[in-house]
């Protein structure tokens, strides 16, 4: 008895030796898949549009945040692989942990701006976003896939690196291209909702007919290479009659179409893309065509409604409460405002729909009172159409007043008077 004991004990030793998936085959059970542990750290970035970015989900499972898995030998290093590259830069952040439910107040962490553009297999440094002196980690993509590791066993000074895949990466074609490109804005009456075109793959072009709603308006496009904008185009005057070709970059302002004829005018927007070496490289180039000019004049009479979205109050995403909050009172021409500054530079824009499809004015659609408090733009460019801002004291209240009886707004859309001043 005691020898058949001891060899059992034996047994059970040597297979506890061998890993608990060889006892569940032994007996039956099948292979045991560890199940994967997550972090509450994760990555965004343009791999997936930045997917996950403000769901302010906690859940692993459901696909809207990248969390990093956490290491089975050590739990202090976390990682996350991105697949599905093509040869190209993408950016990333890596998210901290926050706390609750929704991860609130993890702190963003970049790297230092000049080693954005990490090597492969090096630890870099991580910090805490503080743009410019920080900057979006960048991957040069040779491989289809990297593996992002992050180290966080110093908590105060994690680090990052990437490791490469084997499988070496491709560029796109046109027809990728073409299915990634979207237009949206707020000049046409498809607002800002992403809209596909039409591909022609012998042209290698996308087309819309879109029908003008905004003489004011903007508009970009959706596409691989980013938001694509930066072209200012004339309308034509005759139906039939396109614009010369421009390029799309992204940088610079939306683009627009200026001296719409009338209201609900057509306009075929057709882009040609250009097969590249690299993504970086691609060339989308944009024809606006006149195709019907429209029946309505355009009317620019004072706004029915006149909301102020912007630091000042909150940017539009939770609707109506957001909207109340920023409605400006209007009486007789002018709309007005009052807030409390929560910091040295509040900015705004100013809207007449809370879908931002209507009138969408920036700097560079206002007429500045030099009588009240200096108004800049956000926006550094040539010419200025940023968010409207100015120099505050957080705490203190101030008034925004804008005028629509001006000749610039009711001749052209473009031009009322704006106006800041501290509360009485």
């Amino acid at each position: 008895m005691k020898k058949a004991s001891l060899a059992l004990l034996t047994m059970i030793a040597m297979l506890s030796l061998m890993g608990c998936s060889v006892i569940a085959d032994l007996f039956g059970g099948g292979t045991t898949t560890p199940t994967v542990q997550y972090s509450q750290w994760w990555v965004k970035g343009s791999f997936d549009g930045w997917k996950g970015g403000d769901d302010g989900s906690a859940d692993p499972t459901d696909g809207s945040r990248h969390f990093l898995a956490i290491n089975e030998l050590n739990n202090k290093i976390l990682t996350f692989e991105i697949t599905g590259l093509y040869k190209q830069d993408y950016d990333f952040v890596v998210c901290g942990a926050g706390t609750g439910a929704n991860n609130a107040g993890g702190t963003v962490y970049q790297v230092a701006a000049a080693s954005a553009t990490l090597a492969a297999n090096t630890a870099v440094p991580l910090a805490a976003k503080n743009e410019p002196t920080t900057a979006n980690m960048k991957i040069t993509a040779a491989f289809t896939s990297y593996t992002v590791q992050v180290d966080i066993t110093n908590a105060t000074a994690p680090t990052v690196k990437i490791i490469p895949g084997t499988v070496a990466s491709s560029y796109y074609t046109a027809a990728e291209l073409a299915a990634g490109l979207k237009i949206k804005g707020n000049q046409f009456t498809i607002g800002w909702t992403d809209t596909v075109g039409i591909f022609d793959s012998t042209t290698n072009t996308v087309t819309w007919d879109l029908t003008a709603s905004s003489k004011t308006g903007e508009f970009g496009f959706t596409s691989l290479a980013g938001f694509l904008k930066g072209a200012t185009v004339a309308s034509p005057t005759t139906a039939g009659t396109a614009a010369a070709a421009v390029v799309l970059g992204t940088t610079g302002n939306n683009c627009q179409i200026t001296g719409i004829p009338n209201n609900d005018s057509v306009y075929t927007i057709a882009v040609t893309i250009t097969p590249p070496s690299a993504i970086s490289t691609a060339v989308y180039s944009m024809v606006v065509t006149l195709k019907t000019v429209g029946t309505t004049p355009w009317a620019f009479a004072t706004p029915a409604a006149v909301y102020f979205p912007g630091s000042i109050t909150t940017w539009i995403g939770s609707g109506a409460t957001d909207a109340a909050n920023a409605q400006a009172t209007i009486t007789g021409t002018v709309a007005s405002f009052t807030f409390t500054a929560a910091d040295a530079t509040p900015q705004f824009k100013i809207v007449d729909a809370w879908n931002w499809n209507g009138l969408n004015l920036g700097f560079g659609g206002i007429e500045v009172d030099t009588t009240g408090i200096a108004i800049i733009s956000t926006d550094t460019t040539t010419p200025a159409n940023g968010n409207i801002t100015f120099a505050a004291t957080a705490g203190s209240k101030y008034t925004i007043t804008a005028d629509f009886s001006t000749t610039a707004w009711t001749t052209s859309g473009t031009g009322p008077k704006v106006k800041v001043v501290l509360a009485p």
